[in-house]
């Protein structure tokens, strides 16, 4: 199937390792390498299950994650007292740490540029119309990890024997788009998971993921999330 999503502006390899790292509650500076490289290999998979474009960032990482899981996995050297192994850990910790706190700073510059706006809003304040909107506005605070996160939720959700599985059914994104758009025939908007009700197979789970990132990508559906961890929703949008 000739068929690629390319999202961009989506968070990169670091945004996708604090997650496992916050999700888990681990230790940033004791990380369960190898359990953080498998989880992290796994939503490179996922992507490009979904034909999503996988950014050179993340093979970039996953090449780094392995080389640490290698190291780590060697024997130690014996030394003298005074001597400290260097942990292989030690870069990325660091890169995870200063990555945390320039986004910290980034949030608290947006946080207060929204300030200003509201405080000194003084002449002709004329909304510009671009012919091509964002694709963070149609996002709507809704990041390449949530949607992983729901992807691999739906995924493991799934019964473990499926006997719809023996059944040579097949899907196409064509038709599945054609299911979505009458599911918004008469509504606006709809839950994420709505979407995937009834679904016992991970093929229609798939085909059906891939139908909704195409219309997000030709902008027929907004999705936005109201507040933090709060339900996804999809929006149709006006033609």
């Amino acid at each position: 199937m000739d068929y690629r999503i390319k999202l961009q502006n989506f968070e990169g390899p670091l945004d996708l390792l604090l997650f496992f790292i916050s999700r888990d509650k681990l230790n940033i500076y004791d990380i369960p390498i190898h359990k953080i490289t498998n989880e992290f290999l796994k939503y490179i998979e996922m992507m490009k299950l979904l034909k999503i474009e996988v950014a050179g960032e993340f093979i970039l990482m996953a090449s780094i994650l392995m080389r640490i899981k290698s190291k780590m996995l060697l024997p130690k050297p014996e030394l003298e007292d005074d001597e400290d192994i260097e942990d292989p850990r030690l870069d990325l910790v660091q890169q995870l740490l200063e990555y945390k706190r320039f986004k910290k700073a980034g949030h608290e510059l947006e946080k207060s540029q929204e300030i200003h706006n509201l405080s000194f809003s003084k002449g002709i304040n004329e909304k510009i119309k671009h012919q091509e909107e964002s694709l963070d506005e149609v996002m709507r605070n809704v990041t390449l990890v949530d949607l992983l996160s729901m992807f691999d939720k739906l995924m493991r959700d799934l019964p473990e024997q499926n006997i719809y599985e023996l059944n040579a059914e097949e899907y196409n994104i064509s038709t599945e788009l054609e299911v979505i758009r009458s599911q918004f025939m008469n509504i606006k908007k709809l839950p994420f998971l709505h979407l995937f009700q009834n679904i016992v197979t991970k093929l229609k789970v798939v085909v059906t993921f891939m139908a909704i990132l195409e219309m997000i990508q030709n902008k027929e559906l907004n999705i936005l999330q109201e507040k933090v961890f709060g339900e996804i929703q999809l929006e149709v949008l006006a033609s």
